[in-house]
């Protein structure tokens, strides 16, 4: 759970960074692919881990846990496949002589 939270957590403070460049005026290009990677991976790895933790629970019909990994699913492609995001911010980062802020 705690690993969870802290992959979702960090997925929320991407979302607002990429918000924040955005309504400064700045290129929120890099930020926002950055935010979708973080966020589907934690979303995949946190539901992953629910289905875990609830066993065969997880497969009853009456259950929110199958809405939850078909959305998780939509995610990965929806907007943009998350392999695409991943190529985008190597060529940025890759071409960047500041590599994009962490230097």
């Amino acid at each position: 759970m705690a690993n969870a939270y802290a992959e979702l957590y960090t997925s929320s403070l991407a979302r607002d960074h990429a918000a924040n460049l955005a309504d400064a005026g700045g290129d929120p290009a890099l930020a926002t692919s950055l935010a979708k990677m973080v966020a589907v991976d934690a979303a995949e790895r946190a539901t992953s881990d629910a289905f875990a933790l609830v066993g065969s629970h997880g497969c009853y019909t009456d259950t929110d846990f199958g809405q939850l990994l078909a959305d998780v699913k939509v995610y990965r492609i929806g907007g943009g496949s998350v392999e695409v995001m991943r190529n985008y911010i190597a060529r940025r980062v890759l071409r960047s002589e500041t590599l994009e802020g962490l230097a």
